[in-house]
């Protein structure tokens, strides 16, 4: 935990610094400091904090699979498992080998039947 907290004031300056729409690179990089001030938050269970980093990651970078991996795991932790099953296949659509993902997204798909 002190190295989240060490890490956080960072991470908020490089996604301060970093154009959300701006070349790729940079997209990408505002993506990756918006995932990781998310898993900053998770730790903390700040789940609010971390879908609105999630969201902005994927918003920013579509391709960032980590990002919508997470935010399918988050969607699972709230019970939302159409918006989980949702971010697991566009994880899969970009790493298609993904087995955990893969798994997950079954069990989104098994729990929104019931």
């Amino acid at each position: 935990v002190g190295s989240a907290r060490q890490a956080e004031p960072l991470l908020r300056e490089a996604v301060a610094g970093l154009d959300p729409d701006g070349t790729i690179d940079e997209r990408q990089e505002h993506a990756a400091a918006r995932i990781n001030l998310a898993l900053v938050h998770l730790q903390r269970r700040e789940l609010n904090e971390a879908e609105g980093h999630l969201r902005a990651a994927v918003s920013a970078d579509p391709k960032a699979a980590y990002g919508h991996a997470m935010l399918g795991d988050l969607m699972m932790q709230r019970s939302n498992y159409s918006q989980a099953a949702e971010h697991f296949q566009r994880a899969l659509a970009i790493v298609p080998d993904w087995a955990q993902v893969e798994s997950d997204l079954a069990k989104a798909k098994a729990a929104g039947k019931d």
